[in-house]
């Protein structure tokens, strides 16, 4: 790479390693959170209204599309500008996806009988490790996800305020 010094090739490298193994990871980790969707949504079915799951597909279609978006227009780029853009386009699909599951397990929670809380709050805890294992060669991207994610659910918990959430809060916790 000529017209890098030594500390740039380092990083250059570094960061092609790092959307290297984010890119191996992608496929496995989106087809586990979509089966997760479709699980939690044949669970929530005939409990949620019409209105829950058309929102949270619209979300699950902005956040997903976005993934593969990276994915498909990561394997091409090899400039140094492009990568970087690449690598601020995970922390971006760490916020959709966050924002996704956050608000999908906040509308689903409303409409759950009280001991359906733990198995949403199961099901985000799988997710949770999930998305951290995917986004985990990206720090600040796992940041964004887990910062996201916890403060989306534990909000939801709480304002449901009956006994069954906040023992899903303390679930989600551990």
């Amino acid at each position: 790479m000529p017209g890098f010094g030594k500390r740039e090739r380092v990083d250059y490298w570094l960061l092609e390693r790092q959307l290297a193994g984010h890119r191996d990871s992608l496929v496995p980790a989106t087809l586990a959170a979509v089966v997760a969707s479709l699980l939690l949504t044949a669970f929530m079915w005939y409990k949620a209204p019409l209105l829950a799951h058309a929102v949270a597909l619209g979300l699950a279609t902005v956040a997903y599309v976005h993934r593969f978006m990276i994915h498909r227009n990561a394997a091409a780029k090899r400039r140094r500008l492009q990568m970087l853009k690449s690598e601020r386009n995970v922390v971006i699909n760490a916020a959709l996806t966050a924002l996704y599951w956050g608000v999908t397990f906040t509308l689903y929670a409303r409409f759950a009988p009280p001991l359906d809380l733990f198995l949403i709050s199961s099901v985000a805890a799988g997710v949770i490790f999930s998305g951290t294992l995917m986004y985990r060669t990206f720090p600040s991207a796992v940041y964004v996800y887990l910062g996201g994610m916890t403060t989306l659910l534990t909000y939801c918990f709480v304002q449901l305020g009956f006994a069954s959430a906040y023992l899903s809060v303390a679930a989600l916790a551990l």
